[in-house]
């Protein structure tokens, strides 16, 4: 809170020294988290002044925190109307803002509050601290100077104004600045400031480092060597910083020393590998060479280190020794039964000539004596059969691993995996289950049960399974958000998909929402490591930090869930029964959609009803609701397009939506980046055929005066003169991989020339045979696409192309038109996939 007197300088009103005292203790009080008693004090003076700006803000900062809050807006507006010249009730009306992260317009006010009071430091830092917390980091780098100019005694802020030119990659003036504060700042001798002049010089370094100052950066590190505490983060430094100046004898050595500390240390095994063979190219001899005498002395000095053993079967080929090292690192994990071979070799075998050997090494291993190895050998093998289609050889090892390791929960997980492959979900969430009971205190067993009886429909029992480690419960024993408490991204995304399988949008919804939520956490998480990192120096791990921040949206759980509502949203807009039956309904759910939609998710931004009272029974409250859909994907699409650029799913959903927004340059971006980033693929053939076809209906459409001349001039020459052959290249290109590009190429066919329809699925469905016959060496056939294509292509209504060029989405559970290709695809399938409960119940039917 800015401190100042009340009714000072600068402030139209002014109070007596009684009621001064008084305003002077309201501060006090709320600073101290009394809050009632700071309303108390502000009843009190407001009883003779009750226009007194200040008093009437500051009473609605302290309502504010009581939860009040559109109570304590009007109180603060009608403090700055009362007293507009007041650099306080500004202050107080930004607080307001920052506390609803309504950081923007927080920033405004502490601007107009600066404008009044110019010198107030306590603004300019709150200022600070909101600028980095959007990242607008050139206002961040203007504040942090005035704050350097009003007081250059306070270390934080020769601190903060070097970070934030960090920040702004102003790498010299931030290493002067770094350097001015250690001329005025000496050391002390206790522990902490040690710690943090050590992490002081190491930032310096890292900061040289990043401007590209590589040699000065190593001066600072040796120059320093004795004054860094951190001894392992400033070898790390070197040896990077070394090996970038093509120092690679001093970065080998350096790492050498760091496998002293941690010898299992993947990252340090990359990196000496490296090393060694710069080396080794340098002087003209192989490397390989030189990786085996250095590997045979790392074993011998640490010979219980498994990544001195494993490390060499990287580049090591067969034939020249890889056949002796493998089984020197694979035959004590089969002996000592550790059940994740497969997680740790299955990387070697992209080599043919490795895969064979590793083949041959575990069937020779079902040969052995010892249950143990026998039985993880089956287990290997199992996953080997699964990953190149042999069904049934997989599940028959799988149900020997079994048999032989009756104690291990692993093999049963591996026979899930397997079954779920294929399409057998039910049956692998029953074995997921038996295998999480064998062991209560296993986290994984447990983790991947309640992911296939989400997938399997059964969302209760994967509740009720989940709570098995969740301690946050009520007197009934139910669970109380512990596992969203937890931000357990999968559960939140398994939950709403299941849930959408099943129809209920609005619950699924919710998950979705919480999901969403969890990155909003992360984000305003940070704010609290602003000012704490400056003052503790952590310097280092508070730039990774706002990095991470930063990039965290590009992990693929925030794409997925912003991806499936984009889905559900446009099958909302697309199916206008659809919606209304969603809007009457009074929880916003539609129960069972499943007649009126089959695969559809949604996702949201929560904005209220995020806390829950203890003892609350577990139940998923309305948090999203769904307005204009297709102006709600736009958000979302803007969103992924800003957080997730280099995604093809992005600009494949981007150019979903805005084609149906009639935003044609928006969309021509989206094919054109979907083709850079993808050239080649069926993606950019789908979205290249959808985008001319539905553009070329729009324009014999009616209202097709609608669409400017200056976006028909744009479009028109960005169409190339030879669309049809580029087309039939692509479609070429598509028809030798997996069968989903196949299908992108039969539609491609239907949308330019509808008249070959019943040409084009009679080729996809050939296309189908020859791959579950694995002729011709054609990619293997996986399940999850052909149901994919089976529900989106096959299963139309007559005719269903709508004038965007979309093929229809919402899939009826009895469809108008069962044609003889759907029922061929679901025949051939169901002979491929016997154990697939898909396929079965489709033929069956």
């Amino acid at each position: 809170m800015a401190q100042r007197k009340a009714g000072g300088e600068g402030s139209s009103q002014r109070l007596s020294s009684k009621e001064a005292s008084l305003f002077r203790q309201l501060v006090r009080f709320y600073e101290s988290k009394l809050y009632r008693k700071a309303i108390k004090s502000a009843d009190q003076i407001l009883k003779k002044h009750p226009d007194h700006g200040e008093t009437l803000a500051m009473k609605g900062l302290a309502t504010s925190s009581t939860g009040k809050k559109e109570e304590a807006y009007q109180l603060a507006r009608e403090g700055l109307k009362k007293d507009l010249q007041s650099h306080v009730c500004w202050h107080v009306y930004g607080l307001l803002y920052r506390s609803d992260r309504n950081y923007r317009e927080a920033i405004k006010c502490y601007r107009n509050a600066l404008r009044l009071d110019p010198g107030n430091l306590q603004i300019m830092r709150d200022l600070a601290l909101l600028q980095v917390q959007i990242r607008d980091l050139h206002g961040h780098l203007e504040t942090r100077q005035q704050l350097l100019h009003q007081k250059a005694g306070n270390r934080n802020n020769w601190i903060g104004l070097a970070v934030a030119n960090h920040l702004c990659k102003r790498y010299t003036i931030a290493v002067q600045l770094i350097d001015g504060y250690l001329t005025i700042h000496e050391g002390g001798t206790s522990t902490e400031e040690r710690y943090e002049m050590s992490e002081l010089l190491l930032y310096k370094a890292w900061v040289l480092e990043e401007g590209n100052m590589l040699e000065e950066a190593i001066a600072q590190l040796d120059k320093h060597a004795n004054e860094i505490v951190d001894k392992v983060g400033a070898k790390e430094q070197k040896a990077r910083i070394l090996a970038a100046l093509g120092r690679h004898e001093e970065a080998r050595e350096l790492y050498l020393q760091l496998l002293g500390f941690m010898p299992d240390n993947a990252q340090y095994h990359d990196q000496l590998c490296q090393c060694v063979v710069a080396m080794a190219q340098t002087a003209g001899g192989p490397p390989e060479n030189a990786l085996l005498e250095l590997y045979r002395q790392l074993q011998k000095d640490y010979p219980n280190s498994a990544a001195c053993k494993r490390a060499p079967l990287s580049w090591l080929k067969v034939g020249e020794g890889f056949e002796s090292a493998f089984q020197q690192y694979v035959a004590p994990l089969l002996t000592n039964g550790v059940p994740s071979i497969f997680e740790d070799v299955s990387p070697l075998m992209h080599s043919d000539e490795k895969a064979r050997h590793i083949r041959s090494f575990f069937d020779d291993m079902l040969a052995h004596d010892k249950d143990t190895v026998k039985g993880l050998s089956s287990m290997f093998l199992a996953q080997v059969h699964a990953r190149t289609g042999k069904q049934q050889d997989a599940l028959n090892l799988a149900e020997q691993a079994i048999a032989l390791l009756p104690a291990f929960p692993e093999a049963k997980l591996v026979k899930a995996r397997i079954l779920q492959q294929f399409g057998a979900v039910k049956e692998a969430a029953k074995i997921a289950e038996e295998a999480a009971e064998m062991d209560p205190s296993d986290r994984c067993a447990n983790s991947v049960a309640v992911t296939l009886l989400f997938e399997a429909g059964d969302a209760e029992r994967a509740s009720t399974l989940a709570e098995t480690f969740t301690k946050d419960k009520d007197a009934q024993g139910r669970i109380l958000n512990g596992l969203d408490d937890m931000q357990c991204s999968w559960f939140a995304l398994g939950g709403g998909r299941c849930f959408m399988q099943k129809g209920k949008i609005q619950e699924a919804l919710n998950r979705f929402t919480v999901l969403r939520d969890f990155f909003e956490d992360f984000q305003e998480d940070q704010f609290d490591f602003h000012l704490y990192c400056l003052r503790k120096t952590t310097l280092r791990t508070y730039i990774e930090a706002l990095r991470f921040i930063d990039s965290m949206r590009e992990r693929q759980e925030f794409q997925d869930a912003s991806l499936e509502s984009i889905k559900a949203l446009l099958a909302l807009h697309d199916n206008e029964d659809l919606f209304r039956e969603f809007k009457s309904s009074k929880t916003a759910g539609v129960g069972d959609i499943q007649k009126g939609v089959e695969d559809l998710s949604v996702s949201g931004t929560l904005k209220e009803g995020k806390e829950k009272q203890l003892g609350e029974p577990d139940k998923i409250k309305p948090t999203f609701k769904v307005g204009n859909p297709l102006e709600q994907a736009c958000e979302l699409v803007m969103q992924l397009e800003k957080n997730a650029p280099l995604a093809p799913t992005t600009h494949m959903m981007a150019f979903s939506v805005q084609a149906r927004r009639g935003k044609w340059l928006l969309a021509l971006r989206a094919m054109k980046h979907l083709c850079v980033l993808a050239p080649g693929s069926p993606e950019a053939h789908q979205v290249t055929a959808r985008f001319w076809h539905a553009y070329n209906a729009s324009l014999s459409a009616e209202g097709s005066e609608e669409i400017p001349t200056l976006v028909r001039t744009v479009v028109d020459a960005m169409r190339p003169s030879n669309l049809e052959s580029v087309l039939e290249e692509q479609r070429q290109l598509c028809k030798v991989g997996g069968i989903c590009a196949h299908a992108a190429a039969m539609e491609g066919v239907v949308l330019q020339q509808p008249e070959r329809k019943d040409e084009a699925f009679s080729e996809l469905v050939k296309a189908l045979k020859l791959r579950a016959l694995n002729d011709e060496g054609l990619p293997q056939l996986d399940h999850s696409e052909c149901v994919r294509i089976h529900k989106e292509i096959l299963l139309l209504h007559p005719s269903k192309i709508d004038n965007l060029g979309y093929l229809e989405r919402v899939v009826l559970e009895k469809p108008l038109a069962c044609t003889k290709h759907a029922l061929a695809w679901v025949q051939v399938c169901a002979t491929y996939f016997p154990h697939s409960d898909y396929f079965q119940k489709q033929n069956g039917a």
